[in-house]
């Protein structure tokens, strides 16, 4: 499992710069009902292949389960300014639930999470499991948008292509939608229609 360092500009990554970690040992404190500071301490020091690198920051517990789901290779956490408009609106659940856009059904699905606003980032990985498990058991399938309420949105893919192309498809998405609200509201698509789009794929 590779993370980019915190803190650290995307643009100005490299790939000596990722921080190399033990997946599993990171993955039992995240599905992990309770852990203590000391168990979450160690989790984060024991699991760097390289003892030199830094600390990763906690949202690693998030990555490291989104990471164990199936065909997800790739996961890029982001905060654009035009997703998180929405995610402090109360329009939220509208935006995650509701499409105006067939190219958003086409590459992000019919629907995305919607997690509510944590109070710690081993609380946001763990509640992001339980509106992850909800989502599959009533779509059958492994989101590809996940977000993230105060946090921004986090896409999950096979490649890192994948992975750019679902940011960029929610944020012009999320433009749509602000833009819809200013004109008095979106007009959404109804669900069956939007399962059916889903189905062109």
């Amino acid at each position: 499992m590779f993370i980019t360092p915190p803190r650290c500009p995307m643009e100005k990554v490299r790939l000596v710069d990722l921080i190399e970690l033990n997946h599993e040992r990171i993955l039992r404190v995240a599905l992990a009902d309770q852990a203590t500071e000391e168990e979450i301490q160690s989790a984060l020091s024991e699991a760097r292949i390289r003892q030199e690198d830094p600390l990763p920051s906690r949202i690693v517990f998030l990555l490291a389960y989104l990471l164990s789901l199936e065909n997800v290779h790739f996961v890029a956490q982001s905060q654009p300014v035009d997703v998180n408009q929405i995610l402090s609106s109360p329009r939220a659940r509208q935006f995650a639930d509701r499409r105006i856009l067939a190219e958003e059904i086409l590459a992000c699905g019919s629907s995305a999470v919607l997690v509510p606003q944590c109070d710690t980032q081993l609380e946001m990985a763990r509640e992001t499991r339980r509106k992850v498990f909800l989502w599959q058991d009533r779509n059958r399938l492994v989101p590809k948008v996940i977000l993230l309420t105060g946090c921004g949105m986090i896409a999950l893919g096979k490649t890192s292509e994948d992975v750019c192309q679902l940011t960029e498809m929610t944020v012009k998405s999320a433009k749509t939608f602000v833009g819809a609200a200013i004109l008095g509201g979106p007009v959404f698509m109804s669900p069956n229609i939007a399962v059916k789009i889903e189905d062109w794929s």
